[in-house]
């Protein structure tokens, strides 16, 4: 389990740039990390950064307001945001990202242990001694804060690589030019999409759920790196700092975010499915459901996710990519979900939030109703049906099932 990094521009394009949006998105993210959570948000003015040594749904419940404030505040132009998940420096607020420096703002994703192989930056305060601070105070450099931030940046990357084989993902923000750099290797996934032909509208460091709350999703490949301008998210300039074989190189890439560089269309998850023939499936049968790439409506944004339960599979045959009206007659009820796996797992999309109002409040409508369907049992990590699912409506078909089949199945 590592840290996990979001992005949300603010564009005529990006649908996806609504507090019940990033709200929704912030609480399933809430598995990348516990140890803190922290964000960037830029403005016309300036941007600032604030940090808390809170989980992901804590900080909406005890922030939730001040965080909405910043988020439709006309001046506000990009919010990023970084879950920390500890594996190197100190507990505590000190070591909850961004990190600041004079010029670059850093947030990190990987795990480069020991940290003391960089080297340091003798001007610099360590105050977490995580690897993350360690990348930002070399960043940071004295000697290289009036270079080129391109040279200064693809330098100092290549340099941590050539220590540790690998970095992760990492999003640096240049103060003096406002100016975003979002780099990846082959350990972490980078993934985006895109509000119009070249202008990002949201980025995650998660397929998964990247893919739920966008159907146009592109992956930056190994060693890429896009260089965006943070108020209009346009992007500048794509680089691959290494070639295929891992060997250092500055190579611009092709123009075409579509085409095999940098930007490779995501239609599916490959994973999904137990053998090659499923697989084959699932793959065929999403791109059935979903088809082209589209503008989606507020409603279809954030569907909620099901498994498909072996009972399932069997009686009615559902598979991965259906979607599922879920009746629940007892509290005249409807949630639609999406099969998303193929095993005997139930995922959902429910937060663990032991029914607290105040954190109910703070929630998008859709989770809320799902709250309404379910009850979670937090300490050993279930969740228990209340015995109305009685009914699954798939393409119009009913189908009935007992109630004790449907009480209580595993999340993980």
């Amino acid at each position: 389990m590592m840290c996990g990094i979001i992005g949300f521009f603010k564009n005529c394009g990006n649908q996806n740039w609504d507090v019940d949006c990033i709200f929704d998105t912030v609480m399933h993210w809430r598995r990348k990390g516990t140890d803190g959570i922290g964000f960037l948000a830029v403005k016309s003015e300036g941007c600032f950064t604030r940090s808390y040594f809170l989980s992901p749904s804590d900080f909406l419940i005890k922030h939730g307001g001040s965080f909405k404030e910043i988020v439709t505040s006309p001046s506000t132009k990009a919010i990023f945001m970084h879950n920390r998940w500890r594996s190197t420096g100190l507990p505590g607020e000190k070591g909850v990202q961004p990190f600041v420096g004079k010029r670059y703002i850093v947030m990190h994703n990987g795990h480069l242990s020991p940290t003391n192989r960089l080297p340091k930056n003798e001007k610099w305060k360590y105050v977490a001694g995580s690897d993350s601070e360690y990348i930002c105070a070399y960043l940071n450099r004295e000697s290289v804060l009036n270079l080129d931030p391109i040279k200064n940046i693809t330098h100092s990357l290549r340099k941590i690589y050539d220590v540790y084989n690998q970095i992760g993902v990492v999003l640096i923000f240049d103060t003096w030019e406002s100016k975003l750099y979002l780099f990846r290797d082959n350990a972490r996934t980078l993934v985006y999409d895109l509000a119009n032909s070249n202008t990002l509208g949201n980025f995650w460091n998660n397929r998964d759920l990247a893919m739920r709350f966008s159907k146009d999703v592109f992956e930056v490949e190994h060693g890429g790196m896009l260089c965006i301008d943070a108020f209009t998210g346009q992007i500048d300039q794509t680089l691959n700092l290494f070639d295929s074989n891992g060997n250092h190189q500055y190579v611009p890439t092709r123009d075409l975010l579509r085409g095999p560089g940098i930007g490779r269309l995501l239609e599916v998850h490959a994973r999904y499915g137990n053998n090659a023939s499923s697989r084959k499936d699932s793959i065929a049968r999403r791109i059935q459901v979903y088809g082209a790439p589209k503008q989606l409506r507020k409603e279809d944004r954030a569907p909620m996710v099901i498994g498909a339960p072996q009972f399932l599979r069997e009686k009615i045959g559902v598979q991965v990519g259906d979607k599922v009206l879920v009746r629940n007659s007892n509290l005249n009820r409807t949630a639609e979900l999406t099969v998303c796996r193929n095993d005997n797992r139930l995922l959902s999309a429910i937060p663990f939030l032991n029914n607290n109002p105040k954190a109910h409040a703070c929630l998008p409508p859709i989770v809320r109703e799902m709250l309404a369907l379910t009850q979670v049992d937090y300490r050993n990590r279930s969740v228990c049906f209340k015995k109305v699912f009685s009914t699954i409506d798939i393409d119009k078909k009913i189908f009935s099932f007992p109630d004790e089949e449907l009480v209580h199945e595993s999340i993980f």
